[in-house]
């Protein structure tokens, strides 16, 4: 994945393509570097760069960042159309969110399109929506229940949308997918 944002790759769309994953449905994947050391030595600037390549090739590009707002992500903020932001049942997780919402509206890196989940939403357990909307200060707009076929699914390398796609966190999936194609087609 590092190779993705060498020079040879920034100049030709080719050689970027050799990085690329192609998975059976259709879509491509580049995956994290292989240790965080490698991802250390990852410039922002290159990061850019890669998103604007990707996005003139694809109707989509997700990035999955790691918690937090670290120069990589923040590189990939600055692209973004859309974001999902992602919270636990817990306090803490929720709390973390509200600070990383409020950097980036301060940062003007929020596009009008931000969606929140809670996931893995388990009755009885953790937060409820209402309860993660006053501490993050921001409309829950989708719940994912804490399910079993989604350990299934993920152990065996399938989403949940594909294995088990009546199950109540795969209609959860399904509605994050509409909002934020909506949330697209607005802008």
């Amino acid at each position: 994945a590092v190779d993705a944002l060498g020079k040879a790759a920034a100049r030709d769309d080719f050689v970027l393509s050799t990085f690329l994953h192609e998975h059976p449905d259709g879509f491509f994947v580049l995956p994290a570097p292989e240790n965080p050391a490698a991802a250390d030595r990852i410039d922002p600037r290159r990061v850019g760069h890669l998103l604007r390549q990707l996005a003139g090739r694809f109707r989509y590009v997700v990035v999955d960042t790691a918690p937090g707002l670290g120069d990589l992500a923040l590189a990939a903020f600055e692209q973004a159309s859309a974001v999902v932001m992602v919270g636990g049942p817990d306090v803490p997780s929720l709390r973390g969110m509200r600070k990383a919402l409020e950097a980036l509206r301060e940062l003007a890196l929020l596009p009008a399109s931000c969606t929140i989940v809670l996931n893995g939403i388990e009755r009885g357990v953790g937060v409820t929506a209402r309860d993660a909307e006053t501490v993050v200060g921001s409309p829950v707009a989708v719940v994912v229940p804490r399910r079993r076929a989604v350990v299934r699914g993920g152990n065996a390398g399938i989403p949940v949308l594909l294995s088990a796609p009546r199950d109540a966190a795969a209609r959860a999936f399904g509605e994050l997918t509409r909002r934020v194609d909506e949330g697209l087609a607005r802008r």
